[in-house]
């Protein structure tokens, strides 16, 4: 019989944890992201807003590519007034990339 006592144990994985901490996205309640969603923002929260949709987007398992056409529809037909294209690919990409460098740190 070996030394049990000795053995490190594995990290547990964050899908584990996640569906132990149940379903629920962190953060904002649900009718805040419908009421984003359907009302839009106005100037001077853009930025905000499309790296939280995107977050919570990715978070729900959403594909990056389908995140940021979903993100620059929305833009066009929610924002008051829209961002320039660049800027939202800009945004998306970039919470993207935050997401896998976090990804591949667990």
């Amino acid at each position: 019989m070996g030394d049990r006592g000795t053995q490190p144990l594995a990290a547990v994985p964050p899908w584990l944890l996640r569906a132990l901490a149940g379903s629920e996205h962190p953060g904002h309640a649900p009718e805040h992201w419908r009421r984003l969603v359907h009302q839009g923002v106005v100037e001077g929260e853009h930025n905000t807003s499309i790296a939280s949709l995107t977050g919570h987007l990715l978070w729900h398992g959403v594909d990056p590519e389908v995140t940021l056409e979903l993100l620059l529809c929305w833009n066009r037909a929610r924002r008051r007034p829209p961002l320039d294209s660049d800027e939202v690919i800009r945004t998306v990409e970039s919470i993207v990339r935050l997401r896998q460098r976090s990804a591949d740190n667990t």
